[in-house]
């Protein structure tokens, strides 16, 4: 897959554990390093927010923490550029 696209409306996450702890377990379920958890979360622009209970996410950092979980399905690095 050359270039993938979509829109995050609803993502489902645990609301009382961090976002980072979030996406830790994701990845744990698809067998992603840590490594590539962090360079997600500096993609998305989300360090501060991941330290952050889900609960009291705004909408926009839910659709970020919904966005970092779609990309650790991927394991090459993304280009942004």
């Amino acid at each position: 897959m050359e270039c993938s696209s979509g829109i995050v409306e609803n993502p489902d996450m645990y609301g009382y554990m961090t976002g980072y702890d979030n996406l830790k377990l994701y990845a744990r379920l698809r067998n992603v390093k840590k490594e590539r958890i962090d360079e997600i979360i500096e993609l998305v622009d989300m360090k501060e927010a991941a330290k952050t209970k889900v609960s009291k996410y705004s909408l926009r950092n839910e659709t970020k923490d919904g966005t970092c979980t779609y990309f650790t399905s991927f394991s090459t690095t993304i280009n942004t550029r």
